[in-house]
């Protein structure tokens, strides 16, 4: 791509020089210089989302990934490395939240009759409020009805709605309901002032020189709820699109890998855009050397085991274990996966590591317990079973692991300890 840019920057000068002919007879206005793309170009169609921020152009490495087994192998493949123009934007999507709304719902509300009482209403936050100027009246009112609030308060005064002093409860609330049906206030004021605080008012306000008698009735009851609601949220998400490709071709040979029958390496080719961009790694038993090179458009990667990278025993190795009366003679079984089981002559082993622990039992609850010194026993075949003794009287449970020693594919390591089920010799 370098020598392309290089070559349109050097028409670009010669075809803005004084002197456009050439010695030779070259004459840069003539000729159109066509630059031959680097693998295929993909520009974005028509209808194809543009970025909507400044995007990142890059090419984007590709990953294969290679089993191999036992035998090694040759594996030939190919990758397009893409380039890739990628950019962030805020993508708006449908999301959830819980909001507190209210409602009104039928019930049944308590207020005071006071239709027999005279001469109501004589309290101090009326006289406040009838005694303060024109600019302070709004405040005056709002101090006087509780939840009435400021706003609702300025459209009363407004309206001249409390011109004159409410003389008995009821004319207090038809002055209330009246402004409501008028449309100075809404249903929700006249909830809040005459069943809300229909106590405080009726108290307040001066309502109860006289007796007042209570009652319930139906109405409707304005309730707060917590709703789930849908709502549009935004968030950032990154997009991408792909604006040129180029092709390249792999072959992995693989050879000696320090393997078991049942075994498999996994190596992984990362490659970008330059022939030197490629990288190996193993998820594997084998460490391995690699050389690479390149033939006429194929990269070659050779893959020679070194040495095998011993790892611990895998808890699969036992596949089942108990501890059992077999008469009245205590009999410890252990059952392992034949693969684990060293095949060839030598020192290598699979071996048991075990204990004993016992104890006497009062009412079947176990006193102090003692354990036996660790013994070893070795695995030759998939099922184990091994006698106990001295334990005669005693219950008694096993403590095991196992391991593989001197192994050319495992390390010393011995398993997690287990324990049996627990038995009483009699």
């Amino acid at each position: 791509m370098k020598h392309l840019i290089w070559l349109a920057a050097l028409g670009l000068v010669t075809g803005c020089s004084s002197t456009p002919t050439q010695p030779d007879g070259y004459h840069a206005g003539l000729t159109v210089y066509t630059p031959v793309p680097e693998g295929n170009v993909t520009p974005l169609r028509p209808g194809d989302r543009t970025p909507a921020g400044t995007p990142r152009l890059f090419w984007a490495e590709q990953s294969k990934d290679i089993a191999v087994g036992p035998a090694g192998g040759v594996t030939h493949f190919g990758m397009t490395i893409e380039r890739v123009q990628q950019w962030e934007e805020q993508e708006a999507y449908t999301d959830t939240r819980w909001v507190t709304k209210t409602f009104w719902e039928p019930g049944v509300c308590s207020d005071w009759d006071c239709s027999q009482s005279q001469g109501g209403g004589s309290s101090p936050l009326w006289d406040a409020f009838y005694s303060a100027t024109r600019d302070r009246k709004a405040k005056a009112l709002a101090d006087a009805i509780q939840g009435v609030g400021m706003a609702s308060a300025e459209k009363l005064i407004a309206a001249n709605v409390f011109h004159r002093k409410p003389r008995s409860w009821e004319a207090f609330k038809d002055a209330i309901r009246s402004a409501e049906r008028a449309g100075y206030i809404n249903k929700d004021i006249v909830y809040q002032v005459t069943v809300k605080y229909a106590n405080e008012n009726l108290v307040n306000l001066g309502y109860t020189q006289t007796s007042c008698r209570p009652y319930t009735y139906s109405c409707e009851l304005l309730v707060e709820k917590s709703v789930q609601e849908t709502f549009t949220n935004y968030r950032t998400v990154t997009r991408s699109s792909v604006v040129e490709s180029f092709p390249r071709r792999f072959e992995v040979v693989v050879r000696d890998p320090k393997l078991q029958p049942f075994e498999q390496d996994l190596i992984r080719v990362t490659a970008g855009r330059e022939p030197s961009d490629v990288r190996v790694s193993a998820d594997s038993y084998t460490r391995y050397s690699q050389q690479m090179s390149v033939q006429s458009d194929v990269t070659r990667v050779e893959l020679v085991g070194q040495e095998r990278i011993k790892v611990g025993l895998p808890n699969a190795a036992v596949t089942r274990s108990s501890y059992q009366l077999r008469g009245n003679t205590p009999v410890f079984t252990v059952a392992v996966d034949p693969k684990y089981i060293p095949q060839a002559a030598g020192n290598d082993q699979l071996v048991i590591h075990y204990r004993v622990r016992s104890c006497k039992t009062t009412l079947g609850i176990c006193g102090r317990k003692t354990d036996s010194e660790q013994m070893v026993h070795p695995v030759t075949g998939t099922e184990t079973n091994i006698e106990i003794k001295n334990v005669k009287g005693l219950k008694s449970w096993v403590i095991f692991s196992l391991s593989r020693k001197n192994s050319p594919w495992y390390n010393d390591s011995p398993l997690a300890e287990r324990e049996t089920d627990d038995v009483k010799q009699k």
